[in-house]
């Protein structure tokens, strides 16, 4: 057997294999040991964020224990005989999931950002050694929607929009698309931003058109009914033609 091949191909598990040597034989012997695995998490201010353990079996664990690096890798919060205890500034916010190992951070603050370890360990002696990198960032505003015209032209019914949003990073879009409930929507000619658009809807029925802004990391929506279908007719031009 080539043992260099049984290393690599086993490199990945959470088994460490031994060969044990008696005379004229070899002896196998699975003794279980750590899995490392580096995860990644993304949590908003103010709200909560569940920090995964990383463990993907079920049993009972007789230890779990959760430390964040920035602190000289200080212990959080800690599952041991039967118990749980908390730690740190953080422990009025905290709360571990003794079932999955799953630890959550409420009420998040960018203090809170940061690389966390937890270790769990079985009663069979399995055992896990994994981190999650946490980054604390503020979630988009909902965008704000303001009509600022509506009128009937080419037999349709004409909305001017535009979608506020506090944040310069943003992508802007609009929706529903498709008739009789939604609109066809165009970019404004002197829109440079994609924040201003034309919306052609039914004439004859008001439609709920929806601001969606989205990053890298969030995404928010807004929601706004309108239509001409309520208005005065004789307060608006009808054009006669094709769109």
């Amino acid at each position: 057997i080539n043992l260099l091949n049984i290393l690599h191909s086993l490199a990945n598990s959470i088994h460490k294999l031994y060969i044990l040597h008696k005379p004229y034989s070899h002896h196998f012997a699975f003794l279980l040991g750590f899995k490392n695995e580096t995860l990644k998490q993304t949590g908003f201010l103010g709200k909560s964020v569940t920090l995964p353990s990383g463990v993907n079996e079920t049993g009972k664990f007789t230890t779990i224990e959760w430390s964040i690096l920035a602190k000289n890798n200080t212990y959080i919060a800690r599952f041991s005989g039967g118990n749980v205890k908390y730690y740190q500034q953080q422990r009025d916010r905290l709360k571990l999931d003794t079932t999955t190992g799953d630890l959550e951070i409420r009420d998040l603050r960018r203090e809170d950002s940061g690389t966390y370890t937890v270790h769990v360990r079985k009663s069979d002696k399995i055992q896990w050694n994994n981190k999650v990198n946490l980054s604390v960032q503020e979630k988009l505003p909902e965008p704000s929607i303001t009509v600022t015209n509506r009128k009937i032209e080419y037999g349709m019914c004409k909305i001017l929009l535009t979608c506020s949003v506090k944040s310069e990073t943003t992508t802007i879009t609009y929706g529903p698309e498709g008739f009789p409930h939604g609109c066809e929507f165009k970019p404004l000619r002197y829109a440079t931003t994609g924040r201003e658009a034309e919306a052609w809807c039914s004439p004859i029925q008001d439609v709920n058109i929806t601001c969606t802004a989205s990053d890298s990391v969030s995404t928010t929506a807004s929601t706004v009914r309108t239509g001409c279908s309520r208005t005065d007719p004789g307060k608006f031009i009808y054009s006669v033609g094709l769109k």
